[in-house]
């Protein structure tokens, strides 16, 4: 009996890092009982958004794709499904909030680098509280501060300063982006 415990136990440890791991890169977000955690994107008039791709890796792209396709369909979503039915939803909240608590240096650094001094600031300031009284991250005391979260990566750091999206790239495991992103 202690052996089927230790067992279960053990899938479920595997599950919660493969799902943090998977959530890390944003393709699946599973914080909210599977909703999505990223932020909207505004694009401008003049961006390249809607125009066609330039993909010059075409044939590697497709078969990045059919690999991802196969390991959603077959690893990520089956995991996922155990994940939602074996973990329980404050837990899953907890370990979705520490994942994208692990991002906020990072997206204090990409504000900084555009010159938003203030949010950067915030982000660094939600870091240290969620880090130390949110007990590592999975609480999240510093919303109850009104220190708001701010989205944000190097890729819109870049186009802030003019960088193209460059060509259109398929990544194992995490799908679809640009060289910039």
């Amino acid at each position: 009996m202690a052996i089927l415990a230790f067992a279960r136990w053990r899938a479920i440890g595997f599950t919660v890092l493969l799902c943090g791991a998977i959530g890390i890169t944003g393709h699946v977000a599973l914080a909210e009982g599977g909703e999505s955690i990223e932020g909207d994107i505004s694009w401008d008039d003049d961006d390249e958004y809607g125009k066609e791709p330039w993909d010059p890796f075409e044939g590697v792209n497709r078969r990045i794709f059919w690999f991802n396709e196969r390991l959603d369909k077959n690893v990520i979503e089956p995991v996922a499904r155990q994940y939602r039915q074996q973990v329980p939803r404050t837990i899953r909240r907890g370990i979705g909030n520490f994942f994208r608590n692990l991002r906020t240096p990072s997206q204090a650094l990409s504000l900084l680098a555009r010159g938003e001094v203030r949010a950067a600031g915030v982000q660094l300031g939600r870091f240290g509280l969620n880090s130390t009284l949110g007990l590592g991250g999975f609480l999240t005391p510093a919303d109850s501060l009104g220190l708001e979260e701010r989205d944000s990566d190097f890729g819109l750091t870049f186009g802030h300063y003019g960088i193209g999206h460059g060509p259109y790239l398929v990544l194992p495991f995490i799908g679809p982006s640009t060289l910039r992103d």
